[in-house]
């Protein structure tokens, strides 16, 4: 018997959208001795009409970021999660390979990536990161994640019964375009025309 065919093209829109709904991903970083780190850390979304990239705050003292200085190549994968979800059902996701850098405190991309969160926590999250810094030493710092060319998901776009019922068919790859797919009419926060001083000085 030949089983139902239920697959379904999976847009950047679709991708672009989700990730800019959730703020949680979990990054992998690889030592120089080739040892793989897994952190969970909060993310922001470079502004729309640019390449797509994920600006993560932290300091230059943590672990993630001494591996990104000496190997830059990363995975990251944000998971989706369902507003009804059932136990032994893992969740949709998003995971793509990419590279990573470090940016300074200062760089404006990423400063506008966090101001344009939904989210008042990611919002907040660099004044964070600086109380840490403030306690355990080293500088704050971004890093900036550059996604391979190709975006792999799990489960997005499909409802709970057939992601239940064709579980097999629902991972797609999504390429990435050059520039955000957000449209101009699309409601997002407005970048302000000063950085605000994340250092509370």
């Amino acid at each position: 018997m030949t089983a139902e065919n239920v697959r379904k093209k999976v847009t950047f829109q679709q991708v672009e959208k989700a990730l800019r709904k959730r703020n949680l991903g979990a990054l992998c970083t690889i030592s120089e001795k080739g040892r793989s780190h897994l952190t969970l850390v909060m993310y922001a979304v470079s502004p729309p009409n640019l390449p797509l990239k994920i600006y993560v705050c932290t300091g230059t003292i943590t672990l993630k970021a001494r591996d990104i200085l000496a190997k830059p190549n990363i995975s990251f994968l944000v998971p989706l999660t369902r507003r009804f979800p059932l136990n032994g059902i893992p969740p949709p996701y998003i995971q793509f390979y990419g590279t990573a850098k470090i940016l300074k405190d200062t760089d404006e991309a990423a400063i506008h990536a966090f101001h344009l969160s939904s989210s008042r926590i990611v919002r907040g999250g660099p004044k964070m990161v600086y109380d840490i810094v403030a306690r355990t030493g080293g500088e704050v710092c971004f890093i900036c994640i550059t996604p391979d060319p190709l975006i792999h998901t799990y489960g997005l776009g499909f409802s709970l019964l057939e992601f239940m019922k064709h579980i097999e068919q629902t991972s797609a790859k999504v390429k990435v375009p050059s520039v955000s797919t957000i449209k101009s009419n699309d409601k997002l926060p407005m970048i302000p025309s000063k950085a605000t001083n994340f250092r509370g000085d």
